[in-house]
């Protein structure tokens, strides 16, 4: 195969790239415009289901089982007398 130079590429002939300033601009745009809208009326109407914001009280009536409390667990049994009669920690 024949060797070749390394292609390069170059994207600047002839344009001013004014399309990522207007991207810019768009996105600029775009979160001043939710900054004003949640600063101003946008917190307040959340959950309302209107735009006028205010206060929502929710009435909220859950009706559960009743649950008893576990037992306490029994006292641990004493240990077993050694067969001799003896101390068993001891060897009897």
């Amino acid at each position: 195969m024949v060797e070749r130079d390394p292609v390069i590429v170059n994207n600047t002939s002839g344009r001013s790239g004014s399309g990522g300033w207007a991207v810019a601009v768009i996105v600029l745009l775009a979160v001043v415009g939710g900054l004003v809208y949640f600063m101003t009326n946008g917190f307040s109407s959340v959950g309302t289901g209107s735009s006028g914001g205010g206060t929502v009280n929710a009435d909220v009536n859950i009706n559960v089982p009743k649950a008893d409390a576990p037992a306490a667990p029994a006292a641990p049994a004493a240990p077993a007398p050694a067969a001799d009669g003896g101390n068993a920690s001891n060897g009897g």
